[in-house]
């Protein structure tokens, strides 16, 4: 479910458009690899399953940055591509936001998930007086 909102997030915010299974596939292998990378051999199965990835993964990111270029959304890659960014630098700062911001959104709500789903904290309302935004 973490991952799902995440990559909910990354899509909309960055592309301007929702994630489809390739995906929340793609990210799902992502963030496996992270997870495993500072445990294990490079050779790891998780590892390499993310090295054999990446080719397709950035296929697919320059189809939808060409998109961009040809048809502008609202999204960051877009200022991105009006600030003059070339699309491997743009692809290098998805990848970057992916390992920094994606990992942050996941370590933010995952507690918060976790807990409202054993019923430790009761869930947010704008009409809720206990809990402050």
């Amino acid at each position: 479910m973490c991952n799902s909102i995440c990559t909910d997030l990354y899509f909309i915010l960055h592309l301007g458009i929702t994630p489809n299974s390739e995906d929340y596939r793609d990210m799902e292998i992502f963030s496996q690899a992270l997870a495993y990378f500072s445990f294990v051999p490079y050779y790891h199965p998780v590892i390499q399953k993310q090295v054999y990835n990446l080719k397709k993964f950035y296929q697919r990111c320059l189809i939808r940055i060409k998109e961009l270029q040809k048809n502008p959304r609202h999204g960051i890659v877009n200022q991105w591509l009006e600030a003059g960014m070339s699309v491997d630098d743009v692809f290098i700062e998805l990848i970057h936001n992916i390992l920094a911001v994606v990992n942050n959104w996941f370590m933010t709500i995952h507690p918060y998930i976790f807990l409202l789903s054993e019923k430790k904290i009761p869930p947010w309302t704008p009409t809720n007086p206990d809990i402050q935004p």
